[in-house]
């Protein structure tokens, strides 16, 4: 759950945990941000942060991170 940016002990059983990963799967199937960048794009202002795709959303952050855009490999 870590690794997704959740924090364990904030989880109360195994089904809770079990359909948060499904969630979690289905944004990364879908190519969704993630969790951990949605927070992010919360705090910073992003217009719609729960729509925003994987790479939409590391654009934004790399932007207001100040870190240069790294062309997208074919």
């Amino acid at each position: 759950m870590g690794k997704f940016g959740v924090d364990p002990g904030t989880l109360t059983c195994k089904g809770q945990a079990a359909a948060l990963l499904d969630k979690l799967f289905l944004r990364r199937d879908l190519g969704l941000a993630s969790a951990r960048q949605v927070l992010w794009l919360r705090k910073l202002g992003h217009p719609k942060p729960e729509l925003a795709t994987f790479d939409e959303a590391k654009q934004f952050l790399d932007a207001k991170w100040s870190k240069p855009a790294v062309p997208a490999q074919p």
